[in-house]
């Protein structure tokens, strides 16, 4: 143990981790990148939106990783630790988790950090820093023309759909949740994770939603060439309304001229069989992680009146 810490003091003397700066910085973070485009794509995303986010991390002067946060405001941060291959199994990635915890603990309205997970390794590492699973996605593709599926009336969202559009997800979700045992279970309430009136107004093109009666009993959202979300009414589950309206979605972003459609899919066997019925291929597996800074401020169960709702549907929830 004495060894141990001994050798972690030396390796954090030898790292530096300091505020990006892009003009000295940006040739030295792309070099590194090319070795993985996922990252670089994380990194640029993260630049354009969050550019105050960043930390660079140097190994004896050289410039060897990265941790970026997707800002401190909301209740949780994506944060992303990169370190290059070349310079993995020195300690350099605990220096920068360690480096992490302070820049987090001093942003007392961030509750949670959020990451992903792309093998063992790096899952053993984040758990080793106190990471724990929250949940494990499939990355699927499709490549192929279009899908048939059954006459269905599906139109774009308007303003008016706000409501419904957020009980439908939020229901169908947390049952979800449930069932795969995503940890902890929330709920998100109006104008938090996502939902936010004027964001759905800026890119209602992207969403749809499909009517029976005149009803909206799922809904659906597309970004570039990914399938991002599909959602049916619990009374209207388990009746192949999803798959009709998954393909729907597929054909229109193959519509809008992208040859590859993509999309994630919580570890669960049914949504899995889904989208391989409709052509999708599993891509990569991946695990969600989540470290908590402050007390979960979250809801952990649906509000009384969705309660009721699904009552009204004779839907039952397993807690």
């Amino acid at each position: 143990m004495e060894f141990i810490e001994i050798m972690n003091m030396e390796v954090f003397m030898n790292v530096e981790i300091t505020k990006y700066d892009p003009i000295n910085e940006k040739n030295y973070v792309i070099e590194i990148l090319k070795e993985n485009d996922y990252y670089k794509e994380v990194f640029f995303d993260i630049e354009e939106n969050y550019s105050d986010c960043i930390f660079i991390a140097r190994y004896n002067g050289i410039v060897v990783g990265f941790l970026t946060f997707s800002g401190y405001i909301g209740r949780g941060t994506i944060t992303t630790i990169y370190v290059s291959e070349k310079y993995r199994g020195r300690g350099i990635g605990t220096a920068i988790i360690h480096e992490s915890d302070e820049i987090l603990l001093k942003h007392k309205a961030v509750e949670r950090s959020l990451g992903m997970c792309f093998n063992d390794s790096s899952l053993e590492f984040v758990k080793r820093n106190g990471y724990f699973i929250s949940y494990s996605e499939f990355f699927m593709e499709r490549i192929g023309g279009p899908l048939q599926y059954n006459d269905i009336i599906v139109r774009t969202y308007e303003d008016d759909d706000f409501l419904k559009w957020h009980f439908i997800n939020e229901t169908a979700f947390y049952i979800m949740r449930e069932k795969t045992g995503v940890r902890p279970q929330h709920y998100w309430p109006i104008g938090q994770g996502g939902y936010d009136r004027n964001l759905f107004l800026s890119n209602k093109n992207d969403r749809y939603v499909m009517l029976i009666d005149n009803e909206i009993v799922a809904t659906g959202s597309i970004k570039g060439n990914m399938l991002k979300s599909l959602a049916v009414r619990p009374d209207f589950q388990s009746k192949g309304l999803g798959r009709d309206l998954a393909s729907f979605l597929v054909n229109e972003i193959l519509r809008r001229g992208n040859k590859i459609a993509v999309t994630s899919v919580v570890n669960g066997k049914f949504a899995k069989d889904l989208y391989e019925s409709l052509g999708f291929k599993e891509k990569s597996f991946f695990y969600n992680v989540l470290k908590f800074y402050q007390i979960d401020s979250r809801l952990h169960k649906l509000p009384d009146e969705f309660i009721t709702t699904l009552q009204k549907y004779n839907i039952s929830l397993l807690s």
